[in-house]
């Protein structure tokens, strides 16, 4: 079903495919193929990687599959690490995330015209060793859907951001995520109500103080606590799974959700430009990206 390309159709459908699992529609259902090159990230020249993405649509919802090779489930962000002597730290690990970077109201010139993904990075005004994401070289504003898969995934939640001229932001509400730490920042604050942990997830209906007795040298802990986020950072339903070597995540958000500011508005019949971009164990500057792409929702069959 998968062709090489910048253009695809989300085929409209009947039913609302299924978010607890990768619904059969999936395998009935053409796409493309896209290359995420480095374009400039740094450490990542040379890398590539294929993404597969498909498209359906209902009169209500749109929804959006990704899958790509990744042969290591990378979801222990920051986790917490008992040290021999007692202390607790954190580690280096990052996670797996995706994105998706749309265009709102054809408000990015030189988004659509050709640069992509790419015409968001470059050099924050305060730093210039940081690369940072912004569409103060394009004008406009971007919605951005980012997943990740230590912290939004496994609530069933991706995040929902945009992009302004001053960089990256939070639509208004609650994240499906918050920091696991004390006050003073050097330990845990909550842990799993049996106890030591199996899990590299902690959501907030299992957590309970945390207590240091109960743990012993190597022991670890998450270092988020995981929730069900609210207000318009709740837009994108997400299912995500790591099998045989690759990730398969589908998104689900309602085809208009009245944030014309911070989100992408969809019509059947229509096309809209976006790039996606993929997080190997990694954030900031250090993600592969695409070239700008179209996607055209195929009007209802009458």
């Amino acid at each position: 079903h998968q062709a090489s390309g910048t253009n695809f159709i989300s085929k409209a459908v009947p039913e609302e495919p299924a978010m607890d699992r990768i619904d059969g529609i999936w395998n009935t259902v053409g796409g493309i193929s896209v290359q995420l090159m480095p374009m400039g990230a740094h450490g990542l020249m040379g890398t590539h990687r294929n993404v597969e993405l498909r498209s359906v649509h209902t009169n209500t919802n749109i929804y959006l599959y990704a899958s790509w090779p990744d042969p290591t489930e990378s979801v222990t962000k920051d986790i917490w690490i008992k040290k021999d002597d007692g202390s607790w730290e954190q580690s280096a690990d990052d996670e797996d995330r995706l994105s998706f970077v749309w265009e709102i109201g054809n408000s990015m010139s030189e988004f659509s015209r050709g640069r992509g993904t790419m015409s968001l990075c470059h050099p924050d005004p305060a730093d210039s060793r940081n690369i940072i994401m912004s569409t103060r070289n394009t004008g406009g504003r971007a919605d951005l859907w980012h997943w990740k898969a230590a912290r939004t995934n496994p609530a069933g939640y991706s995040d929902d951001q945009y992009l302004d001229g001053e960089g990256r932001k939070s639509d208004p509400g609650l994240s499906s995520y918050g920091d696991n730490k004390s006050s003073g920042g050097n330990l845990p604050a909550l842990m799993p109500s049996g106890g030591v942990a199996g899990s590299a997830f902690l959501f907030d209906s299992e957590a309970v103080p945390f207590n240091d007795e109960k743990f012993k040298p190597g022991d670890r802990l998450p270092a988020y606590i995981l929730r069900t986020p609210n207000g318009d950072r709740a837009d994108i339903r997400a299912y995500g799974i790591h099998r045989h070597g690759k990730w398969t995540v589908v998104l689900q958000r309602q085809l208009k959700t009245g944030h014309d500011d911070t989100d992408v508005q969809f019509e059947p019949g229509e096309a809209y430009i976006f790039g996606v971009a993929l997080f190997d164990n990694a954030g900031d500057d250090k993600h592969l990206k695409s070239m700008p792409l179209r996607l055209s929702l195929e009007r209802e069959s009458r």
